[in-house]
């Protein structure tokens, strides 16, 4: 089925584009249309776009485009005796180089989507770093375009095509992608190509599988956003100045988001964010009139991927242009991903005082012993703690790290979220353990100072780590553990530093693993060539990875198969009193938790009976918001005195407390989901 579309993108006056499109609408087992159209026309480049379909959790269009036609494919319409394989012979001159050239934007995920769709071996050029001084760095269609293009082009209407869900967003990346493709034709010819062919079929099955989680993941992101702020004035530079109220909506500093600011009147003044600074975002007006009186804020667009999300889609590139080490370089990798065979089961050590800390205040149980002597363990690479609340996480942690210390061996500690780190570190102050410990500068500016206070002579703002090995040795004074986020230690500035040359990479520990999609590891696994050693603590039974509802495929360590035997358990909890310890024993640990604690009497257990309130569907299911608020405002209230536990029979209704928790900056990991409520009912009736 062919038809039109009009392009508002490019204007024709600015260039030699066309206003209409030919849009040819193609089942699968039509493509073959596609190679005869550019064998026909003598085609040299051509675009490529995909779509990602929320409702079938994949890949459900394809779209090809020269400068005049847009082919695109549908993938969920076809016959069920037809499949994607059966399209081999006709898109194999398409796909590999043998007709045009491929060319797109974040070429490394679609030649790795194309493979997976079609198991064809795919050929392409990257149009993200092309003219870019290096490889590291992306540049968005929308910079690509005004370079190249004209200057005047509506930059967020590019933005808007890359985000947008639509088939003829698709469409349009796609056409657009071979306009500036066939404009930089000769640049294009000699780039270095992206080949699939680089890499083994195995490990092209297993990464585009990976990369599907996180195109789902991207693709649930909201396009808007309402922000809360305090007041809006204008600054120094003439510029609107926002005060934002909350560190999770502020407007942040972004070249491809608009902000719409409505008045009390209804009027509405756009602009957007050039400038970020503590709890300040400066705002260039680029439509309306500033009058004060400011009611509402709204964020439209997609935000540019994070440092860790880069280094990610920089790692696939870089394979697939065969300008980085083999995939299975790292054993690490090779052990997640690769190994079918089992961990061998972990050494049956005696539960005693690990040598080196007879003669301090660590006051091991067997089984934190036990993790402690296989974290020293030359024997062990990969060590895999499953540790309930308050069994002594942190406490096994600093053992560890202070063994390590008095060997004069360099440790990397890292978390999930800045929360996690924190904690860490204020044990670590405790037991006297010299460390450093990296937080953002968005972070910390005038939002999270209050947190550090007693960190500061140990804290280094990731802003103050430039490029002078002489300030960095300075700034690390001889600490040989460094702590920060997973996200973090994608972070640039770090490389760029040199502070690995005073902390080398070659210990890792990684607490809230149960909390990390293991994706999110491969790229530091492949870049630390010298690591000998990761321990991963968590617990898979608290809250699961962010997204596990929308990708469900999503893995952290504790889901890998071959590690279940090898895994070490903390079996004492001193957190909560003994008869919740038992229940939660019971229904969540499989009897495997023991518990030791003063309170033993059953009246340490209360219920909260909210008569406010409106249960609400999420998915499969439900939460009610009345209900959680008063959790928190307990927890708020009481936590500081006395031992909590919530338990709830809903997921969702989990999430939202843990949700409001960590808005107020209270304990969260406390927050369990058990399948029947009535369960905690008689208990507390008994």
């Amino acid at each position: 089925m062919s038809g039109t579309l009009a392009q508002n993108i490019i204007p024709t006056y600015l260039a030699d584009v066309p206003q209409v499109i030919r849009i040819h609408r193609l089942p699968l087992k039509e493509c073959g249309l596609i190679a005869q159209y550019l064998r026909d026309e003598r085609v040299s480049i051509c675009g490529v776009s995909l779509r990602v379909s929320k409702d079938h959790s994949d890949i459900d269009s394809v779209a090809f485009a020269t400068s005049t036609d847009v082919f695109a494919i549908s993938l969920t319409t076809t016959c069920d005796s037809f499949k994607p394989s059966h399209a081999k012979s006709n898109l194999t001159p398409v796909l590999s180089n043998s007709l045009c050239l491929l060319a797109g934007f974040v070429m490394g995920r679609l030649v790795l989507h194309l493979y997976r769709l079609f198991g064809i071996h795919v050929e392409g050029v990257d149009l993200s770093t092309l003219f870019q001084r290096s490889n590291t760095k992306f540049q968005s269609p929308a910079d690509f375009a005004l370079r190249r293009i004209h200057p005047d082009l509506d930059r967020h209407r590019i933005h808007a095509l890359w985000y947008g869900d639509s088939v003829e967003d698709m469409c349009l990346r796609a056409w657009l992608s071979a306009v500036l493709a066939k404009d930089s034709f000769q640049e294009v010819s000699c780039a270095l190509r992206v080949r699939t062919r680089l890499l083994e079929d195995s490990h092209l099955e297993c990464l585009s599988q990976l990369l599907l989680n996180v195109e789902l993941l991207e693709a649930e992101r909201p396009t808007q956003m309402n922000n809360e702020f305090d007041g809006v004035e204008i600054d120094t530079d003439g510029r609107l100045a926002i005060r934002n109220s909350r560190f999770n909506t502020r407007v942040r500093r972004s070249k491809q988001t608009s902000i719409i600011m409505e008045t009390e009147h209804g009027d509405s003044i756009m602009g957007h964010a050039v400038r970020a600074e503590g709890k300040t975002t400066g705002v260039q007006i680029t439509g309306g009139n500033y009058r004060g009186n400011i009611a509402r804020i709204r964020v439209i667009g997609r935000e540019e991927l994070t440092g860790s999300e880069i280094a990610r889609d920089v790692f696939l590139l870089h394979l697939l242009q065969g300008v980085s080490l083999p995939l299975v370089q790292s054993p690490f990798i090779q052990m997640l991903w690769f190994d079918a065979a089992d961990l061998k089961p972990r050494a049956i050590r005696p539960p005693s005082v690990p040598l080196g800390l007879e003669h301090t205040d660590f006051k091991l149980n067997g089984s934190q012993a036990q993790v402690v002597a296989a974290m020293r363990s030359l024997e062990e690479p990969l060590v895999i703690v499953h540790g309930p609340p308050g069994t002594g996480k942190t406490t096994t942690i600093a053992a560890a790290l202070y063994l390590w210390e008095q060997e004069y061996s360099p440790v990397w500690v890292i978390a999930q979220s800045n929360v996690g780190v924190k904690n860490i570190a204020r044990t670590l102050i405790k037991r006297g353990i010299d460390f450093k410990l990296i937080v953002s500068k968005e972070f910390y500016v005038e939002w999270h100072e209050h947190l550090y206070e007693e960190l500061e002579e140990r804290l280094i703002r990731s802003d103050e780590l430039i490029s002078d090995p002489v300030e960095t040795e300075r700034k690390i004074r001889g600490s040989l553990v460094v702590l920060c986020t997973i996200a973090m230690l994608s972070n640039p500035a770090i490389d760029d530093s040199g502070v690995f040359r005073f902390v080398p990479m070659e210990r890792l520990l990684v607490d809230e693993a149960s909390q990390i999609d293991t994706f999110e590891f491969m790229h530091l696994f492949h870049k630390f060539r010298d690591l000998q050693k990761i321990c991963m603590f968590g617990d898979p039974k608290q809250l699961p990875p962010y997204g596990k509802e929308t990708a469900p495929d999503i893995k952290t360590i504790y889901d890998f198969k071959q590690f279940k035997r090898a895994a070490y358990f903390l079996n004492m909890q001193y957190r909560m009193p003994t008869p919740l310890g038992d229940f939660i024993s019971k229904q969540v640990y499989d009897s495997k938790l023991r518990s030791e604690h003063k309170i033993s009497d059953r009246g340490a257990v209360r219920l909260v009976d909210v008569r406010k309130g409106r249960e609400e569907q999420v998915g499969s299911s439900w939460k009610n918001l009345e209900e959680a608020r008063a959790v928190v405002n307990i927890v708020k209230n009481y936590y500081q005195y006395l031992e909590f536990c919530v338990i709830t029979p809903y997921d969702a209704q989990r999430a939202e407390i843990v949700r409001l928790l960590k808005a107020e900056g209270l304990p969260w990991e406390r927050v369990y989901n058990v399948d029947s409520f009535q369960g905690v009912t008689n208990l507390i009736m008994s």
